[in-house]
């Protein structure tokens, strides 16, 4: 019994990985700078029934704030968040086309604005299992195949997709964290580094004028002591 669920969980790993790879699955990562009083687009195609699964993080500039749109093939807005450092979302495609994705920046004047855009479309988990049974039964023979429970198969590539997609998700948030992080710490060492020089070029100023007002100083007094005053 053991062995039939190793092999099983084994099978539909193995499923699911052919599954996604003959899938239209794609996933796309854009960093970006959008200027001030300007708004970029970005566009993918999905078809009906695909999960499309979007989101964005401002990593730089001004209070790291955008506004952005989600407008579908024939122009209706499904997601709009104003002014927000940051946002994500999931939905089922119900109109088969190419999606608009708008990162508008119009309301900044003077500041420019560093975004990290990621937009994923996949096929649902029912399509996907559908393709791994498929594969599934030249790999078998007929009594084996009798003996998996397809239902029990179903669950287990079910339950790997949604882990997959949660690790996606979690390690596309942390990109983005390190993102920000990275470039406050370079932010924070350049204006250390500036303050640094400022400061020993004002110190080394200061002690050079004290240097030479000393020397007046004294110099003043031998000319006093040699006229006799």
């Amino acid at each position: 019994m053991a062995n039939t669920y190793v092999y099983v969980v084994v099978l539909a790993f193995y499923l699911l990985v052919t599954a996604t790879t003959e899938t239209e699955s794609k996933s796309s990562e854009i960093t970006v700078i959008v200027h001030p009083g300007k708004h970029d687009c970005f566009y993918e195609s999905a078809k009906v029934g695909h999960i499309l699964y979007y989101s964005y993080q401002v990593i730089a500039g001004g209070q790291r704030d955008i506004t952005f749109n989600a407008i579908t093939p024939s122009s209706a807005y499904i997601s709009t968040a104003l002014r927000q450092r940051e946002f994500e979302n999931e939905l089922i495609v119900a109109e088969e086309g190419v999606y608009k994705f708008c990162l508008d920046n119009s309301f900044s004047r003077i500041t420019p604005k560093t975004v990290r855009l990621s937009i994923t479309v996949e096929l649902a988990e029912d399509d996907i299992v559908n393709i791994a049974e498929e594969n599934l039964k030249p790999l078998v023979d007929d009594d084996e195949y009798l003996d998996i429970k397809i239902e029990v198969l179903d669950d287990f590539i079910k339950s790997m997709k949604k882990d997959a997609e949660k690790i996606t998700k979690q390690q596309n948030r942390r990109r983005g964290v390190e993102l920000v992080d990275r470039r406050l710490a370079e932010w924070n060492f350049t204006r250390v580094g500036s303050w640094s020089v400022f400061i020993s070029v004002v110190m080394v100023g200061t002690a050079m004028v004290q240097i030479l007002a000393i020397r007046r100083m004294f110099n003043s007094g031998s000319k006093g002591q040699q006229l006799g005053i």
